[in-house]
C-alpha cells in the first residue's frame, strides 16, 4: 500500500490497521452475500473444524484437540485459517493419516519451533479452508489458552467449547 500511495504522490500515508482491513473484508462480504450468507459461511467452516476435532479426539484419546486464535472466537473474515493443536505422542504419519481419513487434503508436514522445542506442523485444507495443526508431544504440555510459540494468551476452544460457540 505504501508503494501505491507513493506512486500516487501521497505522503505521510498510514496503512490501515488489521482491524480496519478485517472490517472492510466483512463489509465487502456482507455486501456480496448478505449478513446471513456470511454467518452461514462462518458456521459451515466452524462445523467442519468441529467435525475434525471430534474425529481427532476419537482417534487419539486424551489428545485434547483444540481450535485456537481468531477462529476460536468465530472471527473468520480476512484470514479464515484454522489453527489447531493436538497433544499426542502418536507419530506424524498417524496424525497425517487421520487428517486424510477425515477428508482433509494431503497434509504438508514440516516442523516448527515452539516455546518448548520443535514440534510437527501439518498444513492442509478442510472444506476449502486452510488449516495448520501442531502436534504437541505430551511431555511439552502447553497450557490451555496459551500460544505454543510465544506463550502469550490466545483464544482457545476444545470440542465442547466449539460446540457451545456453534450453538450461539
Amino acid at each position: 500500500m505504501q508503494i501505491v500511495a507513493s506512486r500516487m504522490g501521497l505522503h505521510d500515508f498510514s496503512k490501515p490497521s488489521h482491524s480496519e482491513c478485517r472490517k472492510h473484508a466483512q463489509a465487502q462480504e456482507e455486501e456480496e452475500v448478505g449478513v446471513e450468507g456470511r454467518k452461514q459461511r462462518i458456521h459451515a467452516q466452524l462445523s467442519a473444524a468441529l467435525g475434525l476435532l471430534e474425529s481427532l479426539a476419537a482417534r487419539f484419546p486424551a489428545s485434547n484437540p483444540m481450535l485456537l486464535g481468531r477462529a476460536a472466537r468465530a472471527q473468520l473474515d480476512l484470514d479464515p485459517m484454522l489453527h489447531l493443536r493436538l497433544e499426542t505422542d502418536r507419530g506424524a504419519s498417524e496424525v497425517a493419516q487421520a487428517l486424510v481419513d477425515f477428508g482433509c487434503t494431503e497434509p504438508h508436514c514440516t516442523s516448527q519451533q515452539v516455546s518448548k522445542g520443535r514440534v510437527d506442523r501439518f498444513d492442509s485444507r478442510i472444506a476449502g479452508v486452510p488449516l495448520s495443526l501442531l502436534r504437541i508431544p505430551s511431555q511439552m504440555r502447553i497450557p490451555f489458552g496459551r500460544d505454543a510459540v510465544s506463550g502469550s494468551s490466545i483464544a482457545c476452544v476444545d470440542v465442547d467449547g466449539l460446540r457451545t460457540l456453534l450453538a450461539k
